[in-house]
């Protein structure tokens, strides 16, 4: 139940008490929702890399194509982007539209309470005066501009279908195998950010603001490649500030310590920020 008391979750589950309690399986299944989401989001904002594997390469008829890319299947529809971005601004013109109108409602309930306070009457013509007050105030003029907007944007929306064909509108899908390549590759990487972002946690006290931001810096950070005594050597510069550089420095001494391989090799991996 939540905490307002109006939502309810019913989970099942084939774990018995003695394995787990219902509050841990609550967690974890909510915790997983939350990732899974974010995996999505991730895997969105990154579509870019799925053209690595086969931008432009020559289908071996002479012409240059994007064979990474087949046409999506004709039944195949989706929300139309115009259409969901004018309701969005419906919904912020209705949003602002009913905030002035409860400041108008709260005016006119203050006006008619005070008078039942006094056990009296509000006559119509006060009334009538209060409205055209109120008619005539620069918030009157924003929620006619708001009532007009809202006839446009209307008229505009219903010009446009609510979903479109997706082949029609001229998008394309990955290749099946080129696909499950790169989404394997985006969920390693999105799980890798997650395991940097924990390890940060005990060295970085700005972790849960910045945290994120630090990795993403980290990873563009300038340096070189080197090659010694069985290892290969990651020279990183210093970050931004000298807090940053140093939680940077503490989380690859723990990358170190895991004694990780260079695949193909056996050159161990070793982070090293202390030089370029």
């Amino acid at each position: 139940m939540s905490d307002d008391g109006t939502h309810q979750c019913a989970i099942v589950t084939n774990l018995s008490k003695e394995e787990s309690d219902a509050v841990t399986v609550a967690a974890t299944l909510f915790s997983r929702w939350g990732n899974q989401e974010n995996v999505f989001k991730y895997m969105i904002a990154e579509y870019g890399l799925d053209d690595l594997l086969e931008y432009n390469r020559s289908d071996g008829r002479g012409s240059e194509t994007r064979r990474s890319e087949e046409t999506v299947p004709d039944g195949i529809d989706h929300p139309n982007p115009v259409y969901t971005k004018l309701t969005r601004r419906i919904s912020k013109a209705i949003a602002g539209r009913n905030k002035l109108l409860a400041r108008y409602g709260l005016e006119i309930e203050t006006k008619i309470g005070s008078a039942e306070d006094r056990d009296d009457v509000i006559e119509p013509e006060e009334l009538a005066k209060l409205v055209k007050k109120i008619r005539s105030s620069k918030e009157a003029e924003k929620l006619r501009r708001l009532n007009q907007e809202l006839i446009d944007l209307r008229a505009e929306r219903a010009r446009h279908p609510a979903r479109e064909k997706v082949a029609a509108a001229g998008y394309r899908q990955l290749r099946r195998g080129v696909s499950q390549i790169m989404d394997s590759l985006k969920m390693v990487a999105f799980d890798l950010d997650n395991q940097l972002y924990a390890m940060l946690g005990s060295h970085y006290p700005n972790q849960a603001k910045d945290g994120r931001q630090l990795i993403a810096a980290a990873m563009r950070t300038a340096g070189s490649l080197k090659v010694e005594s069985g290892k290969l050597v990651v020279h990183l510069e210093a970050q931004a500030s000298p807090n940053r550089t140093a939680a940077i420095d503490r989380v690859c001494r723990e990358l170190n310590a895991l004694g990780s391989i260079y695949p193909g090799t056996d050159l161990k991996i070793e982070f090293d920020t202390t030089r370029v």
